[in-house]
């Protein structure tokens, strides 16, 4: 130990001449000069080396000046620290050159030698510190070598054996420590390589292959063959395919001729472009003309290589796609639409050439044909709204052939039908009925389709208008009135109603919907008087707002009885009060409310059955009413046995009609006369019957200067027969009864009369609802329905299917076309296309037609429920005779003014009479109300 302190002496002191200015050779030969600073650096780095990482040793050699200062100033604290850190580093590298060595042993040589250095090396350091002031010494081989093979990192060794062999190039010692230590290297290095650490591994490779010509060749060989297979490992394991392929074209440089270079310059210029057409795909134009470039930059590339990159390039640095990438880009959108607007816009960016090599034609339309199929299968789900859009839309796309366009106008057309009758909005029908008529004007489906649209919407609006929606009222009627078809008098009312509308007004005729519509008939009245103070004179007998006043009253008078009745006399008391002090109601109601009153007052009960009797003088004899009734125009009929009589020739015209048939009509020259029909082909014989002037005549055969004709079930009404059938003395006084009142019953009382007659068994509430919504006597409604059903077993009030243009679907039955009621006989397309719709008052059920006509009026108007049948049915009554002045069953048959009559059998007042009379007296508590024509 004193031989080597002795020695750590003599050394410090031999290296204190590097204060002066050293020559050392570079691995060229080559000198360079030294600065005192810069030896001291490379004799203290022995010591910092041991505390870095493999990867920093390269780093530990070009240490500044700073560095040793800084270790120069450590308190002893931190040396002890790092001298501790510096002995593990020492045990883990001998541990990784020498794996058979157990550095877990404290007391091991190794480590005790390890140990030894440390200090030794420590002590060198002190001394040369000290050997700063002192005079410089010459440096001997041996001091050299020893410190160079004493280093503990193998390049430490060979770099200072190489100062060494330079310094002293005639000692052969320095090429034995050159070799000695480079095999060293060497290993190490390998073990490095194969453990993945390839940036040491090079660096340790590049320092063995920059050692003089003295190395041994098949060492230098065997390194550079090591070097070469490092390069290319490390080349092809890293992360980023940009850094692989730089780091192939260095290997390549370095080794031009080594063909895995090249090759993996190929592989990853291959996989680099592939990574940067998905960039260039996905728009991101700068990072791939980047890669492009970088690609291109490339000593050894294929031609397809370089030519896809380059052809791709010219397009990145437009900020544009190829038009191959374009065509994939916009195919691949995951709705159709937008791949149409892609390729749109592509015919746009690119030109003629560009549009072939990218195949834009095919692929708008593949993707238009895609958007199609989705439209249509859409539409077939019921969604009509969507698919009709995407029909537009495919329409608006210029660039469509001609074929395909007249399929997607086929379906579109056939959509904007189906909405335009089938739409849940009323407006949207009309809207779309409109559109298809512009769109399509010589289909004439949608000329139908565009009235039946306003009807329906008109319907819908004028509620609206009643419940105060003004707003909306003016909108839809602003709609209807864009119909480019409208009726004349349509178009007149929408613009009347309007212009109520727009000064926040009911029209006169909706503000009597609106105020009957009340559901309390106190509210009735007021609203009804209310009128009276907002309408002119005009308007109030427009809204026949007196009438609905009489008819709330009335109403209010009943309600209030049967509070009364049922000893509720304080509620009674006010609403009589209520009818007594309202303005405009007739004294003679008021009259009633005030006995009424008087009884409520001393706790006693209205009248169980109350007749209320008026006259109305109709200023004329009943000689004058047979004579205004009897006429032709009139035609009054009596129900006769059918027989054969005999009209003269030349009273008789004929015709023939379109089909060429021969038709027969009678021909006065005094128009207002008549034909007698004699019951021989005589002038003398008996005479049975008579006929009008231009009526038509059943022909049966010539005889002679005579026609036989046939006189059917219904024949003319011979005067004295209308005078017996007007005079209001002869058969039931109910055919007086005012009709617009009702009986105040519950549904209970009232199904009663309705049971076991077929579709109208049960429906007493409907029946009620109709009267109050209508002011309509309950038990007419009731009567009335009954007669036109057959006890409400007729076809009509069994329900009968139509199609969907409102057709009833039919069969015959003893030559006879009858509706089809029962779902069995459909076939299923004609099941699938049925609806059942009902007509429970035969209106419009013509006796030529009358399931068929009676069908198509109950489908018109929405009649698919026996419920809606008597609301509707009802409402089509009251408003064209008990609501227009006919408010009994007279006056429905014998009206003076003659127009609007119900029935031309004179009989039919009587006998409708008749079946009221019989229902009233079922019934045990009412009130009813007669109003009596007297003639003078």
């Amino acid at each position: 130990m004193a031989n080597k302190k002795h020695n750590i002496v003599a050394l410090a002191t031999a290296f204190s001449v590097f204060v002066q200015p050293l020559s050392i050779y570079a691995a060229d030969g080559t000198s360079v000069d030294l600065k005192k600073e810069e030896t001291e650096i490379v004799l203290l780095s022995n010591q910092e080396e041991t505390e870095v990482a493999p990867k920093e040793e390269q780093e530990v050699m070009t240490t500044d000046n700073e560095e040793v200062e800084e270790k120069e100033s450590l308190e002893d604290e931190e040396e002890k620290q790092d001298e501790a850190s510096l002995v593990e580093t020492i045990k883990e590298e001998i541990k990784e050159e020498d794996p058979l060595v157990d550095t877990s042993k404290e007391d091991t040589p190794e480590i005790e030698e390890a140990t030894t250095v440390l200090e030794e090396e420590k002590q060198i350091e002190e001394v040369i510190v000290e050997a700063k002031s002192t005079e410089t010494v010459e440096i001997t081989a041996d001091q050299w070598l020893e410190h160079a093979l004493g280093q503990f990192h193998f390049f430490n060794r060979l770099a200072l054996s190489i100062e060494g062999y330079y310094k002293f190039p005639q000692d052969t010692r320095f090429v034995d420590a050159i070799n000695t230590s480079a095999r060293s290297l060497l290993n190490w290095a390998v073990r490095r390589q194969n453990d993945g650490d390839f940036v040491t591994a090079i660096d340790s490779y590049e320092r063995i292959l920059a050692a003089p010509s003295v190395l041994n060749a098949s060492m230098r060989q065997e390194a550079m063959n090591h070097h070469k297979s490092a390069l290319h490992a490390h080349a092809m394991k890293q992360f980023h395919f940009h850094d692989r392929l730089a780091l192939s074209i260095e290997g390549y440089n370095t080794y031009p001729n080594d063909t895995r270079f090249v090759q993996a310059i190929n592989t990853n210029a291959q996989a680099l472009l592939n990574w940067t057409i998905s960039r260039h795909q996905a728009g991101e134009y700068a990072i791939a003309a980047d890669r492009y470039n970088r690609i291109l930059s490339s000593p050894v590339l294929a031609a397809n290589i370089r030519n896809t990159g380059t052809y791709n390039n010219s397009y990145a640095t437009q900020q544009k796609r190829t038009p191959e990438m374009y065509y994939d880009f916009a195919i691949k959108q995951f709705h159709f639409h937008d791949r149409i607007d892609r390729f749109v816009e592509g015919f746009q960016f690119y030109n003629a050439a560009e549009q072939t090599a990218g195949r834009f034609n095919e692929g708008l339309h593949a993707s238009a044909q895609h958007l199609l199929n989705w439209s249509i299968r859409k539409q077939n789900d019921g969604d009509v709204d969507t698919a009709i859009n995407r029909y537009e839309y495919l329409l608006s796309v210029s660039r469509l052939n001609a074929s395909f366009r007249q399929t997607v106008e086929t379906r579109h057309r056939e959509a904007l039908y189906h909405n335009a009758l089938k739409h849940f909005h009323f407006t949207e029908r009309l809207v779309q009925s409109i559109k298809g008529h512009q769109m399509y004007p010589t289909d004439d489906r949608f000329v139908q389709a565009i009235s039946t649209s306003v009807h329906t919407l008109l319907n819908w609006t004028l509620p609206r208008h009643r419940a105060g929606d003004y707003e909306v009222a003016v909108d839809r009627y602003n709609l209807i009135l864009t119909s480019p078809i409208l009726a004349a008098n349509v178009r007149e009312l929408v613009i009347y109603n309007k212009g109520y509308a727009e000064q926040q007004k009911r029209t006169p005729e909706i503000y009597y919907e609106f105020a009957a519509g009340q559901f309390h008939f106190h509210d009735r009245l007021a609203l009804f008087s209310q009128a009276l103070d907002i309408y002119d004179e005009e308007e109030i007998i427009t809204g026949k707002f007196h009438e609905g006043i009489y008819q709330s009253a009335r109403h209010l008078i009943n309600w209030s009885k049967n509070q009364q009745n049922q000893g509720n006399f304080s509620v009674a008391i006010d609403r009589y009060q209520r009818i007594i002090n309202a303005k405009h109601v007739p004294q003679v109601i008021k009259n009633e409310a005030q006995y009424l009153l008087e009884l409520a007052q001393n706790g006693e009960n209205a009248p169980i059955r109350i007749e209320i009797s008026r006259h109305v003088d109709y200023g004329m004899t009943l000689t004058q009413m047979a004579d205004l009734q009897w006429d032709r125009f009139r035609a009054p009929q009596v129900w006769a046995t059918a027989r054969n009589g005999f009209v003269h020739r030349d009273f008789i015209t004929t015709q023939t009609n379109s089909n060429g048939n021969t038709i027969y009509r009678v021909n006065l020259t005094n128009t207002s006369g008549t034909l007698n029909v004699r019951e021989t082909a005589s002038s003398s014989g008996n005479r049975i019957g008579f006929l009008w002037h231009n009526q038509a005549v059943n022909f049966l055969r010539t005889n002679g200067d005579w026609y036989e004709i046939r006189l059917g079930v219904w024949q003319n009404a011979e005067k004295n027969q209308v005078a017996q059938f007007a005079n209001p003395a002869n058969n039931s006084r109910f055919q007086h009864l005012v009709l617009t009142e009702s009986v105040n019953l519950p549904a209970s009382e009232l199904n009663k009369l309705l049971q076991g007659r077929g579709t109208l068994d049960s429906t007493a509430s409907t029946f009620i609802e109709a009267g109050r919504r209508n002011n309509a006597n309950e038990i007419y409604l009731i009567s009335h329905a009954l007669l036109e059903t057959g006890n409400g077993g007729s076809r009509l009030a069994r329900g009968i299917f139509v199609d969907e243009n409102g057709e009833a679907f039919t069969k015959t039955v003893n030559n006879t076309t009858v509706g089809i009621t029962d779902a069995n006989e459909l076939t299923a397309s004609q099941l699938n296309r049925a609806t059942r719709v009902y007509n429970m008052f035969g209106i419009a059920a013509f006796d030529s037609c009358p399931d068929v006509c009676g069908a198509r009026h109950a489908f018109e108007q929405g009649w698919t429920t026996p419920e809606k049948a008597i609301l509707g049915g009802s409402a089509w009554i009251a408003s064209r005779y008990l609501n227009s002045g006919k408010d009994t069953l007279y006056k429905m048959r014998w009206q003076p003014t003659g127009t609007g009559q119900y029935a031309t059998d004179v009989n039919w007042a009587a006998h409708q009479a008749n079946r009221m009379e019989n229902f009233y007296n079922q019934l045990t508590n009412y009130t009813a109300y007669f109003d009596y024509p007297t003639f003078r």
